[in-house]
């Protein structure tokens, strides 16, 4: 019988054997011979193992060896140094090689410096200490103590400085900045900016171009703080600006206030496209081409230079006024005026300027000029005023090709104490009372110009001399198939209707008894006033050396029977007005070949 050992295996002995020692011994040695064996055997597969992992951890490492000596140059990129191991060329000829290091220290920002775009953190004494000019990259930059800014700065869109209440940043070096990016944020009125710049714009102040935020002293602001050389201060994009503090010019030279084209000429725009279709409201519709500036209820001017109260005052020089409109507002009770310039200036120039909506009453006027030498007036549209233009005591003035539309009560252009204006190549519509009055003014030449009124005294001398008015086409539509949108048409053709009393004999053309050697030569003037004694030109009595030369009168209805083309009232013996050549239009029939008549005085 054969009994197990401790492995499993069993010596060959039989049942009730009992072997000796020596075979114990003997089969104990083959015993461990055998494990020896199996022990060795698994310590060389160990060491095979362990070699090979040795060899697989040796390839890896080789490998991770590789990939961390490629992304050694990508580290170091990322380093604060890393730009200037990377290589730059512009590409253009003959360029040069530079690192991207160089390249980007060719334009600094302030936030290189410490400044920090937060809108709450304080970097007034960042960007009062700036070494070199900076770029202003996006962001807000709150400036909470006074200072002066030493460096250039270029602002990038969406870069704004806020400025503190009671907080004055002075720039000693002018900014670069679009005219339509917003770049201040003015905390209230006591917060200002002075700028270095001759050229500024108010679109730099976020102002809102819906017309709800004052803009008056934003440009006041700007205009105080121009230099000896002026400033030029730009009304960007097409957009309303409220005034509610006058824009006052303040006895400063050579400002500019410059939009980019006045918008539509007047109220009859905006009412017709808002009846061409609905959703047509005012705020789509205005403002057209260009910014305006809108006057709020309560305040008396838009534009305003008024001489100080003191004398002595220097005048003012080279102010121009171009491209942009003003418009009054149409709900106040005050009678405002536009531009009122009354301070002694010379070289003023309004040019593609509009003005609407100042009607309230018989003080509401678009645009005073006085004391004006050699100021010029170009492409102006001025309508819907009570008074649209007022000239007072000026020299060499030139207005041309503008239009003129003013109220029943008020002259279109009213010009006193005038000396040498050329008013040449302009428009003047109804319903002003008169089209042009001239008082106390002389050597002034109207010339080429188109007038239309509803009523008689078209044009009216007091007490003028020496002033020529030709070639002008004068027109008196008082028929009731003019298109002129007024009930005042209605009433002149049924009831002889004028606004100063004035019937047919007073004179489309009017020269009072002090008005001496003016000359009206070569107009055409039309009329189709109803009544027969209508009278073309009326010269009273004690005027003297007037000459009428060679002009047409003309119209359907008008000059015919008793009519009068000139009436001169017993001119003085020694210098008589003369009449020459002034002839009736084939349209019309006249009694006999009377031209003119000598009519008692009045």
């Amino acid at each position: 019988m054969s009994f197990p050992f401790g492995d499993g295996s069993y010596p060959h002995w039989n049942q009730n054997y009992l072997p000796t020692q020596r075979e114990w011994q003997y089969w104990f040695s083959l015993k461990m011979d055998a494990a020896i064996a199996a022990d060795f055997a698994s310590s060389q597969d160990l060491q095979a193992e362990t070699q090979a992992r040795k060899q697989a951890d040796a390839q890896e490492a080789a490998v991770r060896a590789q990939q961390d000596a490629l992304l050694v140059p990508y580290i170091s990129l990322a380093l604060p140094t890393g730009a200037g191991l990377s290589g730059y060329t512009q590409g253009a000829q003959r360029s040069i090689s530079r690192t991207v290091q160089g390249r980007l220290r060719d334009f600094a920002t302030i936030q290189d410096f410490g400044a920090v775009a937060d809108g709450a953190t304080d970097t007034s004494a960042v960007l009062y200490s700036l070494p070199v000019g900076c770029d202003v990259p996006p962001g807000v930059y709150h400036v909470a103590v006074s200072g002066t800014i030493t460096a250039n700065l270029h602002l990038h869109n969406g870069a704004i400085f806020k400025v503190a209440s009671g907080v004055t940043v002075t720039f000693s070096k002018p900014i670069d900045a679009g005219s339509e990016q917003a770049v201040f944020q003015l905390a209230d009125d006591t917060a200002k900016v002075s700028l270095a710049n001759q050229e500024v714009s108010i679109g730099w102040f976020g102002i809102a171009t819906d017309g709800t935020q004052d803009v008056g002293p934003i440009v006041n602001m700007l205009i105080a703080d121009a230099s000896l050389q002026g400033r030029t201060i730009r009304i960007p994009g097409a957009a309303s600006y409220l005034v509610n503090t006058p824009i006052d010019l303040q006895g400063m030279n050579y400002i500019t206030i410059v939009g980019n084209g006045r918008s539509e000429r007047s109220n009859l725009d905006y009412t017709l496209a808002e009846s061409e279709g609905p959703g047509l409201t005012e705020s789509v519709v205005w403002p057209g081409g260009g910014p305006r500036f809108v006057l709020g209820p309560t305040v008396a001017i838009g534009i305003q230079s008024l001489p100080p109260n003191t004398t002595g005052y220097p005048r003012i020089t080279g102010i121009n006024l171009r491209g942009f409109m003003v418009v009054g507002n149409r709900d106040t009770t005050v009678a405002q005026k536009g531009i009122f310039l009354s301070r002694n200036n010379d070289t003023t120039n309004i040019v593609d300027v509009g003005v609407i909506n100042f009607q309230t009453n018989a003080d509401s006027i678009g645009l005073h000029l006085e004391a004006a030498d050699s100021a010029v007036m170009r492409g102006v549209w001025c309508a819907e005023c009570n008074c649209p233009i007022q000239l007072y005591n000026s020299n060499d003035m030139l207005i041309t090709s503008c239009s003129f539309g003013g109220k029943a009560g008020s002259p279109t252009v009213g010009i006193s104490e005038m000396r040498r204006l050329t008013f040449t190549g302009n428009t003047i519509y109804p319903d002003g009372e008169e089209c042009i009055s001239l008082l106390d003014s002389f050597n002034c030449v109207f010339a080429g110009n188109t007038i239309t009124s509803r009523f008689t005294g078209i044009i009216t001398l007091y007490g003028s001399y020496g002033n020529i008015i030709a070639d002008n086409f004068i027109r008196n539509p008082a028929d009731t198939g003019t298109t002129w949108i007024t009930s005042d048409k209605d009433l002149w053709s049924s009831q002889n209707y004028d606004p100063a009393g004035r019937d047919e004999l007073f004179g489309m053309i009017y020269l009072d008894g002090t008005s001496n050697d003016n000359v009206i030569r070569g107009n055409q003037i039309w009329s189709w006033m109803d009544n027969t004694s209508a009278c073309g030109i009326r010269v009273k009595s004690g005027a003297s050396g007037n000459w009428i030369v060679g002009n047409k009168f003309c119209g359907s209805a008008a000059f015919t029977g008793s009519a009068n083309l000139v009436a001169v009232e017993d001119a003085p013996a020694g210098d008589p007005t003369y009449v020459l050549d002034t002839c009736l239009s084939t349209q019309a029939t006249v009694g006999g070949s009377v031209v003119t008549r000598y009519l008692a005085s009045s």
